[in-house]
């Protein structure tokens, strides 16, 4: 019925937006294969149509699943392509995004300096004007936040720190729920590789009821990995195994690398601790 009352190109258009929907969820839940499926699916569509923006969202969902499995060779591809097509359609915003996630691809890669000089170009495109500025706050933000990362590989906590603290500010009452717990979290961790265990605690505390508020458990391991070695310094042993074994969990469901790596450094933390004391 809905063939006989819609063109060939609406309906292709709502398959399209159906696919992208689907997709993406699925891919921010960890059901990684059928949200793949759906997302080409997507973008098949979207080329079909020469739809560019919705094709570009779709490469963007691409990288974002790289990101959370940790696989920087393919994601490079669809930055590239993902670039083209915004500079192709000067889309400003898209080309400071892009350029930021081009950062984190060197980061991933271990070039530090050439990622940090793509987030301050990310940064300049985003503050062009103090209304640019505005409007774009968050995407400042990420820019900090990832070379707050970089500051943290490189043992600079102190500044790590500033960074991440920069990230926090920007994004207050911007309603930017998934990315604030990403801050408080890296935040935390500058905390705890300073030894300041009860502002770590309290940082990660601010993470956790961001949660139940957006569709994805991206990072959560980290944090149930750090709230582990906390409890234990605390002397609270049932609280850090169990935290443990959520982060484990957690870790398993997203199969990111990173937060498996940060659960199995908890677990060996605990494990010496615990011989410490025993």
């Amino acid at each position: 019925a809905l063939r006989k009352t819609t063109s060939d190109e609406d309906l292709t258009r709502l398959e399209m937006q159906f696919y992208y929907m689907k997709g993406r969820y699925l891919i921010r839940d960890g059901a990684y294969a059928e949200g793949l499926k759906d997302m080409r699916e997507a973008v098949g569509k979207a080329k079909t149509l020469n739809d560019k923006d919705y094709e570009l969202e779709g490469y963007k969902q691409f990288i974002f699943y790289n990101i959370q499995t940790n696989q920087a060779e393919e994601m490079l591809s669809y930055i590239e392509g993902a670039l083209h097509l915004a500079v192709q359609c000067n889309y400003h915003k898209e080309i400071g995004i892009l350029l930021r996630l081009k950062g984190l691809y060197n980061i991933m890669t271990g070039h530090h300096a050439m990622a940090e000089q793509l987030l301050n170009e990310s940064i300049q495109t985003f503050t062009v004007t103090p209304e640019v500025a505005r409007r774009y706050a968050i995407n400042i933000a990420a820019a900090h936040n990832y070379i707050g990362e970089i500051r943290f590989h490189e043992a600079r906590y102190e500044e790590a720190f500033q960074e991440f603290e920069e990230a926090i500010t920007l994004s207050r009452d911007k309603n930017a729920l998934s990315a604030m717990s990403v801050f408080y979290i890296n935040k935390g961790k500058a905390l705890f590789a300073l030894d300041r265990y009860e502002e770590a605690k309290a940082e990660f505390a601010r993470a956790y009821p961001l949660y139940g508020k957006f569709d994805s458990f991206w990072k959560r391991p980290v944090l149930d990995a750090y709230m582990s070695l906390i409890a234990r310094k605390e002397g609270d042993t049932d609280k850090a195994v169990t935290s443990l074994q959520q982060a484990l969990e957690f870790s398993q469901k997203m199969n990111d690398p990173r937060a498996q790596g940060t659960a199995y450094y908890a677990a060996y933390r605990l494990l010496k601790e615990t011989e410490k004391t025993s």
